[in-house]
């Protein structure tokens, strides 16, 4: 046979065997024609390809080496770079290529994305999209989505978020729940990743997967659906469907730390135990290929947190000193890591020290405003006012949050200082008009103002920006009587003026003589209770008495009204004549078991057997008729107690 026709047959054997996923038989049979074809580089690919099918990618990379020499496999070889988790060669081989086909920008755009650098990413892909004419967009507008949703995660919420059609793929609306997710929007994402699980097992199903397959696929949407159940504040729900992804014991190893990441915020610090366990299986070397590093800071972080929650102080320093050397972009969280820690351990001037040189170090206010209010908290258990103050005013236009505002407001007053405290709120006022479009910030900022200079006792101040506040809301009446109550005190006329503004007072069915002799020093409800009502003819007013119940009289269930009752039933039991004493077998007074041993008091006459024969035996005493039932409710007593007894011990037994 001629070299073609070999060739041929080889090749078509290789194409049944592909259809047929035999690559292993592929690679015996490519080997086999090597040496007898070595200047036949599709039989080299061929191997290459195989081994690559078989997620063999070490051996394929030796095999690219050993025959570099008579051909480059630039492909080949930056992929294999690309699963060897060496993304950066496998992307300057790519770079290096002189004329990149379509393949070469599909592999570009997967090692941008690993590399994190999701804008050029998405650049790459609106591209190939658009030049593309093949069955896989939906793949490709997959990944892309995949892209947008960390882009929204880094605050780049430019981009549109993708629509969804009936003919999309799970993973497609799984990528945009993420999306979703990043933008706030909670409980739209919970409705779409309950459509994704609900076509991933249907698609799977019509696929014949077992029900293995279907669950390690449904996984990562599980555990998407547990976060937004716990960012909705559903914490118990989102705990047992955590619970349920772990219970299965995933293979994607990066899903499951996040169950047991998440599982472990919301333990708090209760199940420590358990927490401490779920947090081993976070710290596998092969999550650094799973997870993006902003995942990965986070559970670095709550490793940290964990530590100083169970008070394990000497482990979370050498944590916080092992994050700030590897992730130094998160030395806020660190600092006042370790700020907590010094105050637990008493040393808060040592914590407000740290987190000043912080605080100084930092240009940005944004980078520093955490450790200032943890810094201003300490400095007020200290008393220290002043100190505190100048750390709030040191935020730049942070200050000019509420919540700042009213903190810095509050100090003021508290050093009677409340000239700085007006200049705040009017600079906040000049700030906000500037900045805001909404006038409710201005609105509560007026109405705390106006409070204020009323508090001080200066009503003009006060009548100014109430007057603003009543053009800022003109249907208020609330507004407008504080202002006239305001211009009451020093401008009579314009209180006049406004008052005319107030709605008309209704007096039809008003009693006014009622109301002018009304204590009103009693509450409003004795006020209700005790105001007369008219009577349907309107001539007199009639207070009508309250009419006392009678009870009606309990007599006692075997109660005989022909037997007069004992005189001495209001006696206690022991005062009564015909109560008798129970006997104490261990009180008798035989003498028996008294005094040194071998001694008795009874002679020894009372014990010769002739004696006992010839004494009379005693009568046995009657029980009172009297006594009679108290006796038989002893017994009765007892036998109910026996009863319960056995009863009880039934029931622990059971």
């Amino acid at each position: 046979m001629s070299k073609y026709s070999i060739l041929n047959t080889v090749f078509s054997d290789i194409e049944k065997l592909a259809s047929a996923d035999e690559y292993k038989r592929i690679i015996k049979l490519v080997e086999k024609h090597i040496p007898q074809f070595p200047d036949e580089l599709s039989l080299v690919q061929t191997k290459v390809v195989s081994l690559i099918h078989l997620n063999q990618i070490e051996d394929a990379y030796n095999f690219i080496l050993k025959n570099e020499a008579s051909q480059s496999f630039t492909f080949e070889k930056a992929y294999c770079l690309y699963r060897l988790n060496r993304p950066n060669e496998s992307l300057q081989l790519i770079d290096e290529e002189p004329n990149p086909g379509h393949s070469f920008k599909e592999l570009k755009a997967q090692i941008l994305y690993k590399l994190e650098r999701y804008k050029e990413c998405f650049d790459m892909y609106r591209d190939i999209i658009k030049q593309s004419k093949d069955g896989f967009t939906n793949e490709r507008e997959t990944n892309l989505t995949a892209v947008i949703s960390q882009l929204s995660n880094l605050g780049d919420n430019k981009y549109d978020i993708p629509t969804v059609k009936q003919d999309n793929t799970y993973e497609f609306m799984y990528n945009v729940a993420c999306v979703l997710i990043e933008r706030g929007e909670i409980e739209k994402a919970q409705e779409l990743l309950n459509q994704a699980a609900k076509s991933c097992r249907n698609t799977l199903e019509e696929e014949e997967a077992t029900e293995e397959e279907i669950q390690e696929e449904l996984t990562a949407i599980k555990v998407q659906g547990a976060y937004c159940l716990q960012k909705l504040g559903h914490e118990k729900e989102a705990q047992s469907e955590y619970t349920e992804v772990l219970k299965y014991k995933p293979k994607d190893i990066g899903s499951l730390a996040i169950a047991s990441n998440n599982l472990v915020v919301l333990n708090k610090e209760h199940n420590v135990f358990d927490s401490k366990k779920k947090l081993k299986s976070t710290l596998s070397d092969e999550l650094a290929l799973k997870l993006n590093t902003w995942q990965l800071k986070r559970i670095t972080l709550n490793h940290c947190r964990f530590s100083l929650t169970t008070n394990q102080l000497d482990q979370c320093t050498q944590l916080c000193n092992n994050i700030e050397s590897k992730y130094p972009d998160l030395l806020e969280d660190i600092v006042l890591i370790k700020g907590v820690m010094l105050s637990r351990q008493n040393k808060n001037q040592e914590a407000i020290d740290m987190l000043k040189k912080f605080i100084y170090q930092q240009e940005k206010p944004a980078a520093k405003l955490n450790c200032t209010l943890v810094a201003v908290k300490l400095l007020l258990l200290q008393n220290n006012t002043n100190e505190a103050i100048l750390l709030l005013e040191n935020l730049g236009e942070l200050k000019y949050k509420l919540g700042i505002v009213s903190t810095l407001v509050t100090l003021y007053l508290n050093v009677d200082n409340f000239k700085a405290a007006s200049d705040l709120f009017n600079d906040t006022l000049s700030w906000y008009s500037q900045k805001e479009i909404d006038n409710s910030k201005i609105t509560v900022l007026l109405k705390q103002l106006a409070k204020l200079h009323l508090r001080e006792q200066d009503p003009k101040e006060a009548a100014k920006r109430l007057s603003r506040l009543l053009e800022l809301n003109p249907t208020n009446k609330k507004f407008l009587a504080q202002l006239i109550i305001a211009y009451t005190q020093f401008d009579p006329e314009k209180a006049q003026k406004y008052s005319k503004q107030l709605p008309p007072l209704d007096f039809q069915d008003t009693d006014i003589d009622s109301l002018e002799n009304t204590n009103w020093m009693m509450g409003s409800k004795l006020i209700k209770k005790s105001t007369l009502k008219p009577d349907a003819a309107g001539s007199k007013i009639e207070v009508e008495k309250k009419r006392k119940k009678k009870r009606k009289i309990i007599l006692p269930k075997n109660f005989n009204p022909d037997i007069p009752p004992n005189p001495e039933r209001w006696l206690p039991r022991h005062e009564r004549t015909g109560y008798r004493k129970k006997k104490d077998r261990r009180n008798k007074e035989t003498g028996i078991g008294k005094g040194t041993q071998g001694a008795s008091n009874i002679s020894s006459e009372q014990f010769n057997i002739k004696n006992i024969a010839a004494q009379p035996k005693p009568q046995t005493a009657q029980v009172p008729s009297e006594n009679a039932p108290r006796l038989q409710h002893r017994k009765g007593q007892y036998k109910k107690k026996e009863e319960r007894k056995i009863i009880q011990y039934y029931l622990s037994n059971k």
